[in-house]
């Protein structure tokens, strides 16, 4: 599982066709996902979390930038594990660039 070299922008904004759900606004999700990679991604301007992930472990996430995330939800953050439990302590989580965060 990998997901590099993307960009994303302006995604999950517009709350009458999405619904208010955080993850349903995510730049990307990657829940469920057990081993694999998120690196060299560009994402901008999202409704939600850049970076979403519910039950995901084993992830290397790193050198990503995130500007700009979170306009539309507060209890959230640029890379945001839900439902971690152990999976986060799995995972890698380093030299992201992240500003502009609502």
């Amino acid at each position: 599982h990998t997901l590099t070299h993307n960009h994303i922008e302006r995604a999950g904004l517009d709350l009458e066709h999405i619904g208010t759900f955080g993850y349903q606004r995510w730049g990307m999700n990657i829940s469920g996902t057990q081993g694999g990679t998120v690196a060299y991604n560009r994402i901008e301007h999202v409704g939600s979390s850049g970076i979403g992930a519910g039950n995901a472990g084993y992830m290397t996430i790193e050198k990503n930038i995130i500007d700009r995330s979170c306009a539309g939800i507060t209890d959230n953050g640029a890379i945001y594990f839900v439902q971690a439990g152990g999976s986060i302590a799995t995972s890698t989580i380093r030299d992201n660039i992240i500003r502009n965060n609502f």
